[in-house]
C-alpha cells in the first residue's frame, strides 16, 4: 500500500512540475495567432522567415528574394497570420548599393561578381533575435529584434571599416503583408501615413477590413513613408547618419499592434513617448 501511495505522489509531482513549466513558457511566449498575445503581458512571437515568395504579386522588382534578413512577426489576434519585416531590404551609400535583399538593381557586389553568404538570425537567451553581417569591404551591419507585449523593438547598426567616409546611407525597411489576414488587400486605401515631415512624423500603419485593428511601424531618422499596393507592403524608411572610418551609426524602430482609432492611437503614442524605441 505504501508503495502505491509513493508512486501516486511521484506522478502528481511530475504533473505539477510540467504544469508549472508550461505556465512559465506560456507567460514568456505567445503562440502564433494567439488571442491573448500582447494583451496580458505576454510577448509577441517572432522567428526566422518561414520561406516562400514574400509578396502576393510576383514582379521584376523582387527576383530571388534572400531569406536571411527577413523576420517573421506573428500577429496577436486569433488566426491572423504574420508579417515579414525585411531589416533591411536595401542600404544605399555614396560608394554604391551596399546590400539588397533581392535581385533588382546592381549592387557593388553584383558588379564584382561577388556572392554574399547567407547570414541567418540567431535567437538569444532572452528571446530576442539578432544577426551581424560582415561585407567584403569591411563594412559591418546587423540588426536586433526584441519582442514586447504589443510589438517588436528593432535596431539596425552599421560600422564603417573602410578608409573613406560613408554618406547617403539611406535604407528601406519593408513590412510585407502577404500572410497577414485582413491586412493584405492589394491597395493603399487601408493604410495610414502620419501627416507631416517623416523625420518628425514617421508612423505608417495598415488597418484590417473594419479599421479596428492596426499594424504600425515607425523608425527614427525617417526619410520616407510609403506603401506599394502590389506587394502589398509599407515602409517607414530611416537613413543612417554619415559614418566616418572606424565609427558606428545606429537607427531604431518599432512594430506596433494597435486597436481603435488610428489617429487617436498615434497621438497617444507621441504623448506617452512610446512611438520610438529608446533603450
Amino acid at each position: 500500500m505504501e508503495k502505491v501511495v509513493e508512486a501516486i505522489v511521484k506522478q502528481v509531482a511530475i504533473v505539477m512540475t510540467a504544469m508549472i513549466l508550461v505556465a512559465i513558457v506560456g507567460e514568456a511566449w505567445s503562440g502564433e495567432g494567439s488571442a491573448t498575445a500582447g494583451k496580458t503581458g505576454k510577448r509577441v512571437k517572432i522567428g526566422p522567415y518561414p520561406g516562400g515568395y514574400p509578396r502576393v504579386t510576383k514582379d521584376e522588382l523582387c527576383v530571388d528574394p534572400r531569406p536571411d534578413h527577413k523576420l517573421a512577426v506573428y500577429l496577436p489576434w486569433k488566426n491572423s497570420g504574420y508579417i515579414v519585416v525585411d531589416i533591411p531590404e536595401v542600404i544605399f551609400s555614396n560608394i554604391g548599393v551596399l546590400f539588397l535583399g533581392h535581385k533588382h538593381i546592381p549592387t557593388i557586389w553584383t558588379e564584382k561578381n561577388v556572392e554574399l553568404e547567407t547570414v541567418n538570425w540567431q535567437r538569444l537567451e532572452n528571446g530576442s533575435m539578432k544577426y551581424v553581417r560582415r561585407l567584403p569591404n569591411r563594412v559591418i551591419f546587423g540588426a536586433t529584434a526584441v519582442p514586447t507585449k504589443d510589438g517588436v523593438d528593432m535596431e539596425l547598426f552599421l560600422e564603417n571599416g573602410t578608409e573613406e567616409k560613408l554618406t547617403g546611407l539611406r535604407t528601406q525597411i519593408c513590412v510585407l503583408l502577404k500572410e497577414a489576414k485582413e491586412f493584405n488587400q492589394l491597395t493603399n486605401d487601408n493604410k495610414f501615413f502620419a501627416p507631416g515631415d517623416p523625420e518628425k512624423e514617421p508612423l505608417v500603419a495598415v488597418g484590417d477590413e473594419q479599421r479596428k485593428r492596426w499594424i504600425a511601424t515607425a523608425w527614427d531618422h525617417c526619410v520616407g513613408k510609403w506603401g506599394r499596393h502590389l506587394c502589398p507592403c509599407m515602409h517607414s524608411d530611416p537613413q543612417f547618419p554619415d559614418c566616418p572610418p572606424g565609427k558606428r551609426v545606429t537607427v531604431r524602430g518599432k512594430i506596433l499592434f494597435l486597436e481603435g482609432d488610428i489617429k487617436e492611437q498615434y497621438q497617444r503614442l507621441k504623448k506617452d513617448g512610446k512611438l520610438l524605441w529608446k533603450p
